[in-house]
């Protein structure tokens, strides 16, 4: 597992923009994170972590994954940005001071475009899931 200063190394990402606080397990295939949810958290809105954070989670979910790959490959973490993201649902929002686990398995990577299909859990029940692309930057550029 990974958490704190030494997530961060692995993400473009930086307070308070950060979506996760804790990697779980990464491999080629599956990236498993989890976040606690906080009262002053950017998304926490009316007790509840809002759509908008759920929907970076699962894009930070795939980011750790290519910064950890980068890691250890000694290669320089890449930054990388939605592209699409297909057949979104969100079922419910999760408390504050609840816990989700984000899971991205790869669906298809090319060159740098990488197809993930993300699902989030809350107390083992599915609260979230999508279809995302993600495009990194090549060189500074698409």
């Amino acid at each position: 597992m990974v958490t704190g200063e030494e997530l961060y190394t692995l993400i473009p990402q930086s307070f308070p923009f950060v979506m996760i606080d804790t990697l779980v397990e990464s491999d080629a295939d599956k990236t498993v994170t989890r976040m606690t949810i906080t009262p002053d958290h950017l998304f926490s809105e009316k007790g509840q972590f809002r759509e908008p954070g759920i929907i970076e989670n699962i894009a930070q979910t795939a980011a750790v994954r290519s910064g950890y790959e980068a890691y250890k490959s000694h290669t320089k973490v890449k930054t990388g940005y939605i592209g699409s993201i297909k057949n979104l649902v969100i079922h419910s929002l999760p408390n504050i001071h609840q816990t989700i686990e984000t899971e991205v398995l790869i669906k298809t990577i090319i060159g740098n475009i990488t197809v993930v299909e993300g699902r989030v859990t809350c107390c083992e029940k599915a609260i979230a899931s999508c279809e995302m692309t993600i495009v990194e930057l090549l060189d500074g550029r698409f």
